[in-house]
């Protein structure tokens, strides 16, 4: 499809995937993903890993810090690198805070 302002191809901008597969709400970004925008924080997270340096990334929800470990592990990947990515979301869930149990633990 031409677009008759710039006299270039739809799927030149979008791929053959299209606009269902351009724009994603929510989730992880495939490394991939023709929408990503780089950040200056790519760059860093990889030249950081890449130095074999501890990273972390904080920030709030919703803002692509999945996004930006599924491209940092892919592009250490292509270096030849062993990437070991660990899923703890789920870690201490089901846990009760002594704040809130009914019976709080005292030792005898």
């Amino acid at each position: 499809m031409e677009d008759p302002r710039r006299g270039i191809r739809r799927s030149a901008i979008l791929g053959d995937t299209g606009a269902t597969e351009f724009y994603v709400t929510g989730g992880t970004l495939r490394p991939d993903a023709p929408s990503y925008a780089e950040r200056q924080a790519d760059h860093d997270l990889y030249e950081t890993l890449r130095a074999g340096e501890f990273a972390y990334v904080l920030t709030s929800r919703q803002m692509g810090k999945s996004s930006l470990m599924a491209r940092a592990a892919a592009r250490l990947r292509q270096d030849d690198a062993r990437v070991v990515v660990l899923d703890l979301t789920a870690f201490g869930q089901g846990l009760r805070s002594s704040a809130s149990s009914a019976s709080p633990h005292r030792p005898t």
